[in-house]
């Protein structure tokens, strides 16, 4: 049985700190791991050893791949997940380093870049004149769990040691605040991600050298290059290549030359760019040209870093100085590596030095950091300051989607020191099924955990008279005079709501809302929904044609019809529900089941109704049938709130009784993220079809959001009155009762529920139920199917 010691976990934390890369989803910093470093370690050596341990979610990132337009996703594992991975790769990898294949280069100790330029060197030196290269489209993202699982079984002959390498590729991630399950693929930016997608291609790297008369071939990562003495040499193995990685590996080639490529023509290959002497068989190896270009633009993508952090913006630079002299510099670069140089010394001289200067720095306090945090730029004599003072161009833009500091960040911690691995010997042979019951229900709990979890984290409700929002670093944050109350990550906020009287926001959190698609409500005391800012790109009318028409047709009928049948079912299920949870020797009146009867006769008739071509008495039929059901539905609300609590019935405006209060400011919360669904599907939140038209209100919202009620909003709170989380106290709708209502309808809105045979988040729901009527009203869906509540 495979065990660790506090020993291993001591010295993968010297490891990881050294790295000095930040935590996860959980938050927990290397500096707040490190303040209870023993806790932390003897809790993760008893989970680990006594079989208890389950990750936590990465977090997903993205950042930018310069000068492609396209973006990389990163996850962020949490500290203490590093460092279990740590220890379990240092484990592991001695088992697997001897059964590589010598061509494979990449994510190995004693391999590397360098070996590899080396032997294209040599190959071509020895008269392999005729190339072809390939990467593998997705690679990191398409990694099959199943095939690794076989592939991995015969070696690590340990079930828990298999189900828990299954465990970190099958957990899901959190990305903008919202569970993604992962079905396929293993994450970037884990620490035993590289050893095990190097383990993938194995069989690929033993199944191309079938034949080496005449043929090489070289692997770094997902890339590859097929060398031969012949341009039939190489094609001949181009078609197995293919056919091996499609089935059983499941993966598929990027766009690529079908046909071999003669070496005298230059070529370039995992940034070096390879070209033949004129007159000799010597081999330079240079900077390819679109990696000089990408060079250039990362310098100016980490310009952002001199707003909020210029040592942050120094110590990335001689990160990206470093890694271009180790990579680049054995080989015939010196020319373009001065290029490249010159361009970090200007950037130097026109931004980073002004910007200090903007900082009260002195020439010389810059003079001495400059030298000390830029030991790796060996130009830094040159550097010339700027003829006058300069300021710093504010105005300057960011592309899309630029990362924060922590996203920068990002990468996953390494170690080239091997532990021994010696699997049980009183252990069968591990099974190569797929992940079995333990492995699922971990990440079942898991992901139920930070479903709840994530109802609190993600949204920020300005609910303090006098209260300021605004930024700090990378938060939002609420103050009450100096202190701040309330702090968010931007990076996972969905949502500011505010509530309060006189509240104030700043302009650099409205900018920061609008980039990041974060949505700003505005919600009354009683939190009726006043309006919402957002980005203008969700702006626009175009559905409004399609809808205006449809209140005069089938269609409108329809959707109509469906929200009334809908929102009755709805209503049936919540009170089945509440019926289930009763004991045997006390069970429902049978007036209850009258009532469901009765609930159900309704839906029968409202399905019997057909379009004349008058919708305004279709409607009113409707809505009487929609009435009918309603009455039934609060005669049951009423029995099955506590007897302590008053409630003579529905009080829509003006509502002072702790129940309807509570109700009206939950149906509230709905409103505003239905009227953001609706205004982002291209919908006009003016136009509806069971509501009538009322003076600039969004009646479609009001439509909508019926389906919606009983099964978030009234469930909610008729649980906490009967658990007696809510107490009537005499009177008032208290900001500390506001807080709890909102709780509750968050807790809901990002609970686990199923739409469309997939499981997702009513918060999600409320967006695809939006997009889903447009394309009905616009004839690019057939049917509108609102969502059912499932009991």
């Amino acid at each position: 049985m495979w065990q660790t010691s506090k020993q291993e976990l001591e010295a993968g934390w010297q490891l990881i700190k050294v790295k000095g890369k930040g935590g996860g989803v959980d938050q927990v910093s290397l500096r707040d791991f490190g303040l209870r470093l023993d806790q932390n370690l003897e809790q993760l050596l008893t989970d680990l050893n006594e079989r208890h341990y389950t990750p936590d979610p990465p977090l997903t990132i993205s950042i930018p791949k310069p000068g492609s337009g396209d973006y990389r996703k990163i996850s962020l594992l949490t500290v203490r997940d590093k460092l279990a991975q740590l220890v379990v790769k240092r484990q592991i990898e001695p088992v697997l380093e001897p059964l590589f294949s010598p061509f494979s280069y990449a994510y190995r100790p004693g391999k590397g870049h360098q070996l590899m330029i080396r032997a294209i060197s040599g190959m071509i030196q020895c008269g392999h004149g005729f190339i072809w290269q390939a990467d593998i489209d997705n690679y990191f993202d398409s990694i099959n769990h199943t095939v690794l699982r076989k592939q991995i079984a015969p070696v690590i002959q340990d079930d828990w040691m298999l189900n828990l390498l299954e465990l970190w590729t099958r957990m899901g991630s959190i990305r903008c605040g919202v569970w993604f399950d992962r079905t396929v693929g293993i994450p970037q930016g884990g620490v035993l991600s590289p050893l095990l997608s190097n383990w993938y291609l194995t069989g690929f790297d033993q199944a191309v050298i079938t034949d080496r008369k005449g043929f090489h071939y070289v692997r770094y990562a997902d890339n590859f290059l097929f060398l031969g003495r012949t341009a039939d040499c190489v094609s001949s193995h181009i078609p197995a290549a293919i056919a091996y990685l499609a089935d059983p590996l499941k993966l598929k080639l990027n766009d690529t030359r079908p046909e071999p490529q003669p070496v005298n023509q230059p070529f370039s290959f995992c940034g070096i760019q390879f070209s033949i002497m004129d007159g000799t068989a010597a081999v330079q190896r240079s900077i390819a040209p679109g990696k000089m270009e990408r060079a250039d633009q990362t310098i100016h993508q980490y310009r952002h870093f001199l707003k909020e952090d210029p040592k942050a913006w120094l110590h990335h630079i001689n990160e990206l100085v470093a890694g271009w002299h180790h990579y680049y510099g054995p080989w015939e670069t010196a020319g373009q590596l001065k290029i490249l140089e010159g361009k970090v010394l200007e950037e130097i001289r026109y931004q980073a030095i002004p910007a200090l200067s903007e900082k009260g720095k002195s020439k010389t306090e810059i003079n001495d950091l400059l030298k000390r945090m830029l030991p790796d730029l060996k130009t830094i004599s040159l550097l010339r300051w700027p003829p006058a003072p300069v300021i710093l161009n504010r105005g300057q833009k960011m592309s899309p989607g630029q990362p924060t500091v922590t996203a920068r960040l990002a990468t996953s911690a390494n170690s080239d020191a091997p532990h021994p691995f010696s699997p049980a010997e009183d252990q069968s042979t591990p099974s190569a099924k797929p992940a079995g019951e333990t492995v699922k229900r971990k990440i079942e709990r898991k992901k139920r955990y930070y479903n709840r979890l994530l109802s609190f984290r993600f949204d920020l409700l300005a609910d303090e008279p006098g209260s300021i929002l605004g930024r700090s670093g990378s938060n939002a944050v609420l103050r009450a005079g100096n202190k701040i109350i309330k702090s968010k990550p931007l990076s996972t906020l969905r949502s500011v709501a505010i509530s309060a009287r006189k509240c104030s926001i700043s302009s650099d959190l409205l900018l920061d809302c609008a980039k990041e698609g974060i949505r700003i409500e505005l919600l009354s005391s009683d939190g009726t929904p006043m309006g919402f800012l957002t980005s203008p790109e969700y702006v626009g009318w175009e559905v409004s044609r399609f809808q205006e028409q449809a209140t005069r047709n089938i269609k409108g009928f329809t959707i109509a019809q469906s929200l009334v049948l809908s929102k009755i079912i709805n209503q049936e299920a919540v009170i089945r529900y509440f019926m289930k949870q009763r004991v045997p020797e006390n069970p429902a009146p049978d007036w209850i089941a009258e009532e469901l009867t009765r609930m159900a006769e309704y839906r029968k008739r409202i399905t019997e109704l057909s379009f004349t071509g008058d919708f305004s008495s279709r409607s009113a039929s409707l809505m009487g049938y929609e009435g009918l059901a309603a009455s039934s539905w609060w005669r049951v609300f009423r029995y099955l709130l506590p007897d302590t609590i008053p409630f003579e019935g529905r009080v829509r405006r003006g509502a002072t009784d702790l129940v309807n209060a509570s109700l009206n400011y939950g149906y509230g919360i709905l409103y505003n993220r239905m009227l953001s669904a609706v205004v982002h599907a291209g919908l006009n939140p003016l136009i509806s079809y069971l509501h009538s038209d009322q003076e600039i209100k969004p009646t479609l919202v009001f439509d909508l959001v019926e389906i919606f009620r009983q099964p978030l909003v009234d469930r909610a709170i008729l649980k906490a009155f009967r658990l007696h989380k809510l107490h009537h106290s005499g009177n008032t709708f208290s900001p500390p009762v506001k807080q709890a209502i909102a709780r509750l309808v968050l807790d809901r809105l990002y609970a686990p529920f199923y739409h469309h045979g997939k499981e997702t988040c009513l918060d999600v729901i409320f967006y695809e139920t939006a997009t889903e009527l447009a394309e009905y009203l616009t004839g690019k869906r057939a049917h509108f199917s609102p969502w059912h509540f499932k009991w």
